[in-house]
């Protein structure tokens, strides 16, 4: 059976070790992923994103508040048009760009988390696919 090439967005928030943000810094990976379900995928991208947030870094700060990530959900699980039998050579998991996020509230993360649109400021969009060669 081939396996799909998927295209996971995990999004990750930052929150304050103590106290109360008034933002919410919200962190999106993109990564290609292989399965050979759209469920197979999708676990893999779930423990992805809970594999990245369980190092914790006790030295992490946003805007010099003492910071924690917490994985926040699968926003998008793309298949792509990429087949197991391209000329194509990938690690099992290849991150390919970032976005870097503000939103209001963590309702808001919530909702974006899941999919939906919300009002938020992108601080930056980055394609890294050539920086993991």
């Amino acid at each position: 059976m081939d396996r799909n090439w998927y295209v996971a967005h995990l999004v990750f928030y930052y929150e304050a070790r103590s106290g109360q943000s008034d933002d919410f810094f919200v962190w999106v990976e993109m990564h290609l992923i292989s399965g050979d379900s759209f469920d197979s995928a999708w676990d893999l991208a779930v423990k992805m994103g809970v594999e990245i947030a369980s190092f914790d870094d006790d030295s992490l700060t946003v805007g010099d508040v003492p910071s924690k990530q917490v994985f926040a959900g699968v926003r998008h699980l793309t298949i792509t048009s990429i087949s197991s039998t391209s000329n194509i050579e990938f690690d099992e998991d290849h991150e390919i760009g970032i976005q870097q996020l503000i939103v209001r509230s963590f309702s808001d993360v919530v909702a974006f988390a899941s999919g939906k649109s919300v009002h938020a400021d992108l601080l930056s969009s980055v394609d890294v696919a050539g920086d993991n060669e």
